[in-house]
């Protein structure tokens, strides 16, 4: 009898064990999924900063001449003077740079209103606010008007020129321009919406001026989103526009430096989103 009194105790202790266990557990569950769920902020920063470190230690200090950023910074602007500069300046800079044989070349510089500093421009504003009829003698026609220059140079080369994406509300003052919208293929699986849909939706575009949109290669929007702690860890690559889908201006310049013959992008659509963005890679080899 003695026995068999301990061989219960002991079924039953197992048995409670083994539902501490399962409850410990399904709290846990429970748990986890609610903290998934709410995603309180304080773990969300903390999974930044995981984030951070993980970069921190995996980089690499090989660099490649796929890409080079020439940078306007502080020495710049102490030999050529303050920003902005004048467009002939910039028109130069960028003639340098395609002669130095880029095969694409983006401006994060949103050039969406007429050069102050153009002669021409010049003489209006003395005209209309001092009543000053100023001439120009000695000045090439080519020179008159910055802006003309620097459209000259877009058209002979393959740039990429930034525009700006408005999420909060829509401009005020009607822009005309037509962007460039990114030509690609939509690819969607049962259920899924067009890819327009799942992006963020600008209300209005800052675009260039026209006569420098006309002249360039592409366009790419220069916005950016930054995280809870401020820090800029990622950018969309793409973004809608009444409906039409537009490249970021990294991805408009790739595409201008790839192989005219190259096959537009696919991109793959599911319910959940846009799954992927396939670039240089035949329909028929699409999986």
């Amino acid at each position: 009898m003695m026995i068999s009194d301990r061989l219960k105790k002991s079924v039953k202790a197992i048995g409670k064990a083994r539902g501490f266990i399962m409850l410990g557990g399904l709290c846990i569950t429970i748990l986890v999924a609610v903290t998934y769920y709410f995603k309180p902020s304080y773990l969300s920063l903390l999974e930044l900063k995981l984030y951070d470190t993980y970069l921190q230690h995996s980089y690499s200090p090989i660099q490649t001449n796929f890409v080079v950023i020439v940078d306007i910074d502080d020495q710049s602007l102490e030999e050529f003077g303050q920003w902005p500069w004048p467009r002939y300046r910039v028109a130069r800079l960028l003639e340098k740079i395609n002669k130095a044989g880029a095969r694409s070349i983006g401006l994060d510089i949103l050039f969406a209103e007429p050069d102050r500093t153009s002669p021409i421009v010049m003489k209006k504003a003395l005209k209309r606010d001092h009543q000053i009829d100023i001439q120009f003698q000695g000045v090439p026609d080519s020179l008159l008007n910055n802006d003309n220059l620097l459209a000259k140079v877009l058209e002979k080369g393959s740039y990429v020129l930034g525009f700006s994406g408005i999420f909060l509300k829509k401009n005020l003052k009607k822009n005309p321009t037509t962007l460039p919208e990114l030509k690609a293929l939509q690819v969607r699986k049962a259920g899924a919406f067009p890819a327009y849909h799942y992006l963020f939706s600008a209300k209005d575009v800052i675009s260039p001026l026209p006569v420098l949109l006309k002249s360039a290669k592409n366009s790419g929007f220069m916005n950016t989103i930054t995280d809870q702690d401020g820090v800029l860890r990622r950018t969309p690559l793409l973004i809608s526009w009444e409906k039409k889908i537009y490249p970021q201006l990294a991805l408009a310049t790739l595409l201008a430096a790839s192989d005219p013959q190259q096959p537009d992008p696919v991109i793959k659509i599911s319910k959940q989103g846009i799954e992927s963005i396939i670039i240089g890679l035949p329909i028929r080899q699409f999986p």
